[in-house]
């Protein structure tokens, strides 16, 4: 009768002790490295958050296309229906997803005392942080959260990964 006995994790890969441990522990490596490597690897989506103004909110993961994204490219880009006015001085969104105002009066809502418009966010360290920059001069970077209001208020705050969270597939059932 052969006795084997448990060898310490730092000596499994030694030839001498058991035969074909280099191959098992080559292909070992192998395995972890892709692992992590899969792992490491950039996002390439972008998050969108957007406050309707009246308590709804859409989110969208949008795939980052190649080259240069502007802020005004990821809205365009998340499918959602957008009224802009184009100036000279870039872009300004005028109606997102049915709420705002018509692309011909971009500021109907800013006539007399209070003015509500679509305000322009980005999430730094957690916080939104009101855009100092128009959309279309906003470079949008991999892996981040961009957000809209219709109003002075940001968005309520999303994480990429609650944005982009893989969506549950259904399971075929039998019947």
């Amino acid at each position: 009768m052969k006795v084997v006995r448990a060898l310490p994790l730092a000596g499994i890969c030694d030839r001498a002790r058991i035969p074909g441990t280099a191959t098992l522990c080559l292909s070992l490596v192998f395995v972890l490295f892709c692992a992590t490597h899969t792992l490491a690897q950039p996002p390439t989506q972008a998050g969108l958050v957007v406050s309707l103004g009246d308590g709804a909110v859409e989110t969208r993961c949008v795939d980052l296309r190649e080259g240069k994204v502007t802020g005004y490219d990821l809205l365009v880009d998340s499918g959602l229906e957008i009224e802009a006015e184009f100036t000279g001085a870039g872009v300004t969104i005028c109606s997102l997803a049915g709420q705002g105002c018509p692309a011909e009066n971009c500021f109907c809502k800013c006539q007399g005392g209070e003015c509500t418009y679509w305000s322009y966010w980005h999430i730094t360290n957690g916080a939104w942080v009101y855009s100092p920059i128009g959309a279309a001069a906003y470079t949008v970077q991999p892996g981040t959260v961009e957000g809209w209001s219709w109003g002075e208020e940001p968005p309520p705050v999303y994480t990429l990964e609650q944005i982009c969270a893989p969506q549950p597939t259904a399971t075929p059932t039998n019947t």
